[in-house]
This record gives C-alpha cells, structure tokens and sequence, in this order.
C-alpha cells in the first residue's frame, strides 16, 4: 500500500503468533524481501506463570473483558495507549486497536495539541509531549499472560529462482500459466513456514515457598522438638529411679 507505514521497504511483513489473536505488524515479525526464497523454522513454547500473590500474571485483557480474542500482553498495552490518547487528546488513534470502544470520538488528524512542526523536526517539546502518554501505561494493570503460547523463529533467504531448471520453471509458472507477464520475477518470494520440532518446549513457573511445604516444616520442627523433650524427660526419670 502506498500509504501504509511499512510502504518504505520491498517485500512483505511475515507476523507468526497464535491462532485468535491479532497480530502487530509495526512491533513484530520479519520482513521478507523480494527475490528470495525465505523459510522460517517454528519451535513452539508454552509458558505458564504463577498468579498472586506470588507473581503478576492475567488472563483477561482489562480493556477488553468480554473479548473471545487469546489475552496477549502486547495487546493490552497498545489498548491501554489508546486509552490514554483518548483521555488527555481528544481524539483515537487509528493505528492502534480498542477504536471501536469510543465511537463519540474521532480518529486524531493534524487539528490536536502536538504542534505541526513536530511532524517535521523532533524538538525537546515534541519528545516530552509523546513520553507523557508512553510513560502512563505502567499505570494500566497490564501483565503477562499466565498461560501463553509463543513460537521460536528460526529465520534463512537465499536467492530465487536460482540459474538452472528450477528456475526457468518457476518463471513459467509465474508468468506465462499465471498470466503475470506485466510483472518482474523480482516483484516476487518464495515463503516456506514448517515445524522444525515437533515437541513443545515448556517453562512453568511455580511458588518457591508453598503453604503445605510450610505445614509440613513445622509439623517436623514440632515432632522434632517434641521428641528431643520426652526423651530427656524419662531420662531424667530413669536416672533418678537408678539414684534412689
């Protein structure tokens, strides 16, 4: 797209993220070139958190409680921003998600409170303009998930098509069957995603300190103590028996 953010490179915007959730092209993923024959290897890793009180973890967005939509951190934060702008601005930003939540209010245009020569020349006054609403997100409650899927990307390119009969096929496929002569071989990529494990790497965090472990320390120390007592009792006993 000729307006779009991303428009200043070639290629495409590869996101790989779970299934029932949104994707953020601006903060993740891997940018595919064109010419190329790119494959992407994917490990899948499941991380569980512990909850309060002993860590901070959700599994509800709070800006969007009755979503259907996998909680995700990054989602939280981008709704809380929007949040924030719609306060102290006026106005929703049409580039982050959660617009729909104010529909009284307009998307921001060149009519707000940041001056226009921002938009050409980051001055001190611009930065301290932005920080104060980047700065407020610590405020939102968000947290990470306490039951998340993420993928391990490995990233490999190489030239394509290559000189030889592959070549030659995939420019026969793509121009002549396809009926794409009006356009270069350079326009487009090859996109390979598959499994490189098919294992499930898993991290659980989990209470160093637990309530029965902290029972059964004291029933020991109890038992221990207890013990050490009774015994030096009919010691005692004993010895005054054999003195008497």
């Amino acid at each position: 797209e000729y307006m779009s953010p991303m428009s200043s490179s070639e290629g495409v915007r590869v996101v790989i993220h779970p299934p029932n959730t949104l994707p953020y092209p601006h903060a993740e993923g891997f940018d595919v070139p064109p010419g190329f024959s790119v494959s992407f290897g994917v490990k899948t890793r499941q991380n569980i958190r512990v909850s309060f009180p002993h860590g901070n973890c959700s599994n509800q967005n709070p800006f969007s409680p009755e979503s259907d939509e996998q909680y995700r951190l990054i989602s939280c934060q981008k709704m809380c921003l929007q949040s924030q702008i719609v306060q102290h601005c006026g106005c929703k930003d049409i580039a982050l998600p959660g617009g729909e939540q104010y529909p009284e209010h307009n998307f921001c245009t060149d009519d707000w409170d940041i001056p226009q020569n921002c938009i050409h020349q980051a001055t001190n006054t611009c930065l301290i303009m932005l920080n104060r609403l980047y700065d407020r997100i610590v405020e939102c409650g968000c947290f990470p998930p306490c039951h998340e899927i993420s993928y391990d990307v490995t990233y490999s390119l190489s030239r394509w098509p290559a000189i030889g009969f592959d070549g030659e096929q995939a420019y026969i496929d793509i121009v002549t069957e396809a009926e794409f002569a009006e356009r270069a071989m350079a326009d487009f990529v090859r996109l390979n995603v598959y499994l490189a494990e098919s294992d499930v790497l898993k991290t659980e965090e989990t209470e160093d300190y637990s309530q029965s472990q902290f029972l059964s320390d004291v029933g020991g120390q109890i038992g221990l103590w207890s013990g050490l007592s009774i015994i030096s009792l009919v010691e005692a006993l004993e010895l005054f028996v054999d003195i008497f």
